[in-house]
């Protein structure tokens, strides 16, 4: 396998600092439905998309439903990393952050195909919204 068609989740592709995490929050391009909300920061000059996780304990106090939310989202990011984000990725400025904050009904929503299909749509959206943004022919 390619590097570009690696499925890994190395910790290259994580947002690990606060200081990422400012940045993205600051200024974003973003996208939400009742379960989740993605921030998108362009022109971060790496060459490849990170994704950040926020599932704070207002959204379930208990670690078991949070960390099922995690991972959710990082297998969904991982998948669509190959497929939609790394065509956003060459076309916004060599790389893009990601921050996925989940909303309170995540935790309660206990499908977790429906929780899987609303965040891949939001990958869609959130695609396009770049390439909208970035001037890019989608």
């Amino acid at each position: 396998m390619t590097s570009d068609t690696n499925l890994a989740y190395p910790r290259r592709l994580r947002l690990t600092g606060g200081a990422d995490f400012s940045r993205v929050f600051k200024k974003n391009i973003s996208c939400r439905d009742e379960y989740f909300r993605i921030l998108a920061q362009t022109g971060t000059g790496l060459g490849f998309a990170r994704l950040g996780q926020v599932v704070s304990r207002k959204v379930d106090r208990r670690a078991v439903q949070r960390n099922r939310i995690k991972r959710l989202v990082r297998e969904s990011f991982r998948l669509q990393r190959v497929s939609v984000l790394q065509a956003s990725d060459e076309s916004a400025a060599y790389g893009v952050d990601y921050v996925v904050l989940a909303q309170r009904q995540a935790a309660k929503e206990n499908n977790n195909q429906l929780l899987r299909a609303s965040i891949d749509r939001l990958w869609l959206q959130i695609e396009k919204k770049l390439a909208r943004e970035t001037g890019s022919v989608k």
